[in-house]
């Protein structure tokens, strides 16, 4: 006679699919690389990509965020605020973190990405100013941007590069 021992385990991933405990492996390719990538640049106000600015300058923050699958992925916020920014001088001291002086609207905020679609989250930095309204002096930094659609894991508590985390990318103000 036959023991049904050894259909067991499988029996039991068919029944967790299909009731949705675990996710459809397709919908990733049956990879675990994360979905997004993002990345991090600033311009001018005219436009112009640099890493050198003068100090008291305004400056665009941009964070690139690219869907890296091939299905619509969506993001949810807890508030309007879809993007942020953390300045840290060259000891790691944040000089800046883009939404403290801002207000954000408590309601719940969805962006949809497209398969393979990269989107801007523009930030405005005016007068590369610090936490409390003074423009930093000249010297090194390092500024990160990321989408705070985590809320365990939102602001400079964790400055590891992830998917809607981008590295830490080094500018000068002159």
């Amino acid at each position: 006679m036959r023991s049904f021992a050894g259909l067991y385990p499988a029996l039991m991933i068919i029944v967790l699919v299909l009731s949705g405990c675990i996710e459809d492996a397709g919908e990733n390719n049956g990879n675990s690389t994360p979905a997004f990538v993002t990345e991090v640049h600033m311009e001018t106000a005219g436009g112009e990509r640099q890493e050198q600015f003068n100090a008291g300058e305004d400056v665009v923050v941009v964070a690139e965020v690219r869907n890296r699958r091939d299905s619509e992925q969506i993001l949810e916020f807890a508030t309007e605020r879809v993007s942020d920014f953390v300045v840290l001088d060259d000891t790691d001291q944040v000089r800046r973190l883009w939404s403290d002086d801002r207000a954000f609207a408590e309601v719940l905020t969805e962006e949809a990405f497209a398969p393979g679609e990269t989107r801007r989250f523009e930030m405005t930095w005016q007068g590369l100013d610090d936490a409390s309204g003074v423009s930093l002096e000249p010297g090194e930094y390092e500024i990160q941007a990321w989408l705070p659609a985590d809320d365990a894991r939102d602001g400079v508590d964790e400055l590891s590069p992830e998917e809607l985390r981008s590295v830490l990318v080094r500018f000068e103000i002159e």
